[in-house]
């Protein structure tokens, strides 16, 4: 027998039983069954590897909406926890109050010409789709003199972005000084805030924007866009984001374009950062015990709570110098020198905004008031016939701060001090805004 060049002679007889049995049909049947039962077995754990992957993502999305919803009701909107609705049962009824034609607190002196100028404020519903693919409908407050309904009008149009404690149903602190304003011309108000959008419209159960700031940015954006076409305006003339409704603004700046921008824009008692405000504030986490340097920032970015108000001004001011320019339009941020939420994260004192305010692309209008008149802890709620000009931190005292604050080769550019001059001595933060906004709106204004 040879072992080189061949194989084994007594190997043949086996060799020749194997080829009739791998020919005959039994085999054939065999291996038929075996490959066949291989390819479902393939196919099943395939399927299994799509289960599992389903399931998993399922498993991020519903960890990771139950991390947005406790982030946002603790820290963000606390009106959706009940025990905070009722907390705001006494605004409410103020409010209600302020536009009945019954008795109402002496508190505002124009009450009574305002209720004979404007028509009761009215629900309008915007139905939007997001980019999620979610749809959602929003609900803004809109409080519009009789004037404006008259042909060719050409009314004023303002947009207020709330702070997280307000909503539609107790918003007369915050518009007053506009709706007083306003009474003699024709002119609409459009109050938005996060606690007035739901599910579809006609629908009564508040909804709860799992996306964070980004979500409701979104919102708010589009639901300007949805006036815009409904009533046939130019641009906005107002837009006013206070507190929450600032950091909205922020992420708005993301979507705007320069011409779908307010003529005039105010951001006002709003921090730079989340980032930044987390020294400043001790944040609400409840029972999470991580700490909050290393829990609160990676959460509030992947649930899209997390937005630099600075970051997105600054980017938005510098993309656009010529044609903000061109526009005529003005930014101004308003804030006071202690805020009680935001002491060390106030947007207004942010290097971005101070470098910004230098070069007289913005105006930063700083207030501060003797202690006995407003509590500290009061300044950052303050409404803006509260922000009168005589309390506005002078240039001399501004400058004063920053030579103290900053080294002398933080910045070689030229200063120039947008502030000084842009509020007239007298006036309150709603009487300039309404000037600069009646000015490029090119409208006198009409006696009744």
């Amino acid at each position: 027998m040879a072992f080189f060049g061949g194989s084994p002679t007594f190997l043949d007889p086996g060799r020749k039983a194997f080829r009739e049995l791998h020919q005959s049909d039994t085999c054939k049947q065999l291996t038929g069954y075996a490959s066949k039962t291989a390819e479902n077995f393939v196919s099943v754990g395939k399927s299994a590897l799509k289960v599992v992957g389903t399931f998993s993502q399922a498993g991020y999305e519903k960890t990771r909406d139950k991390m947005s919803y406790k982030l946002g009701t603790d820290n963000f909107l606390p009106l959706f926890k009940e025990e905070e609705q009722l907390k705001q049962k006494k605004e409410e009824e103020f409010h209600k109050k302020f536009w009945s034609r019954g008795p109402c607190p002496d508190v505002y002196p124009q009450r009574s010409e305002i209720l004979k100028q404007y028509k009761a404020p009215q629900d309008d519903s915007y139905p939007l789709s997001l980019k999620s693919g979610k749809n959602v409908c929003m609900i803004a407050s809109k409080m519009e003199t009789h004037l404006a309904s008259k042909q060719d009008s050409n009314p004023i149009t303002m947009f207020y972005f709330s702070g997280n404690r307000a909503d539609r149903h107790n918003s007369i602190y915050y518009v007053y000084p506009y709706l007083e304003r306003f009474m003699r011309i024709p002119a609409r108000i459009f109050f938005m805030s996060p606690y007035d959008i739901v599910k579809e419209e006609g629908a009564k159960e508040r909804y709860f924007p799992l996306g964070g700031i980004v979500e409701i940015a979104e919102i708010m954006y589009k639901t300007m866009g949805y006036i815009k076409t409904k009533y046939g305006y130019e641009r906005p003339d107002i837009g006013i984001g206070h507190s929450f409704g600032g950091i909205t603004c922020g992420e708005m700046f993301k979507h705007c374009k320069v011409e779908e921008l307010p003529r005039v824009m105010c951001i006002g008692s709003t921090p730079s950062s989340i980032s930044d405000s987390i020294n400043s504030f001790k944040w609400n986490l409840g029972p999470i015990s991580i700490p909050y340097l290393i829990e609160m920032i990676p959460v509030a970015k992947a649930t899209g709570w997390a937005t630099d108000v600075h970051v997105e001004l600054d980017k938005f001011v510098r993309a656009h110098k010529e044609e903000l320019q061109k526009q005529e339009t003005t930014i101004v941020c308003t804030g006071v020198k202690e805020d009680f939420y935001f002491k060390d994260a106030n947007l207004i004192n942010s290097r971005k905004v101070k470098d910004l305010q230098k070069e007289g692309r913005v105006v930063v209008l700083k207030f501060d008031f003797p202690t006995g008149l407003h509590s500290e802890r009061g300044h950052h709620d303050l409404a803006h016939q509260h922000l009168k000009e005589g309390f506005l931190v002078t240039k001399k005292e501004a400058e004063k701060e920053e030579a103290e604050k900053e080294s002398e080769t933080s910045t070689s550019e030229p200063k120039t001090e947008s502030t000084v001059g842009f509020m007239e001595e007298g006036e309150n933060v709603a009487d300039t805004l309404v000037r600069y906004s009646l000015k490029e709106h090119k409208m006198r204004e009409v006696t009744s």
